[in-house]
């Protein structure tokens, strides 16, 4: 009731999404190593995270659109609430060499995580503060953005992730 179908357009990003996963399944399954078994096995959850998303967001109405948003919003301040215990010592790395991946095995992608949220974000804030004023109820997703893109500043530089560095700049 609340999805319109008819509003999902699939595109390039799309196609090269569904080479790229049947390019990752295919490689998996002929290198024939124990990992590739675990490779394969979270090849179909992550398809049918990035599917189930697309069509939430796609065909669903701004609400659909807002909670999608304030959930990454939310993820990225527990992401980096735990990046913080971390780098504090109250909570152990998950990567013996590094300090801080959150939950991530790496601090790679956990940079870059934190990166992209942080600024999806910040433009947010940007684009819709003026209206804030005279929308009361805009308050509430610009407070929970600037919540995770301050705890995003936080960490990032603790991540040392020169990549999601190069992608905050490129994003912002």
């Amino acid at each position: 009731w609340c999805l319109n179908f008819s509003k999902v357009r699939w595109g390039a990003v799309d196609s090269i999404a569904a080479c790229l996963a049947l390019i990752y399944g295919i490689s998996a399954a002929i290198n024939g190593r124990a990992v590739s078994v675990v490779a394969v096995q979270e090849l179909f959850p992550l398809v049918l995270m990035y599917v189930c998303v697309k069509v939430f967001v796609s065909a669903g109405e701004k609400p659909a659109q807002m909670f999608v948003f304030l959930l990454c919003c939310l993820w990225l301040c527990y992401e980096a609430v735990i990046g913080l215990q971390q780098v504090f010592g109250h909570r152990v790395s998950g990567h013996s060499t590094f300090g801080m991946t959150g939950n991530f095995g790496n601090p790679g992608p956990y940079g870059g995580f934190i990166a992209i949220t942080m600024s999806v974000a910040a433009v947010y804030i940007i684009r819709h503060i003026s209206a804030a004023g005279r929308i009361k109820l805009l308050w509430i997703p610009i407070l929970i953005a600037s919540a995770g893109t301050f705890l995003g500043i936080l960490v990032l530089p603790a991540s040392m992730s020169r990549a999601a560095w190069l992608a905050f700049a490129v994003a912002m």
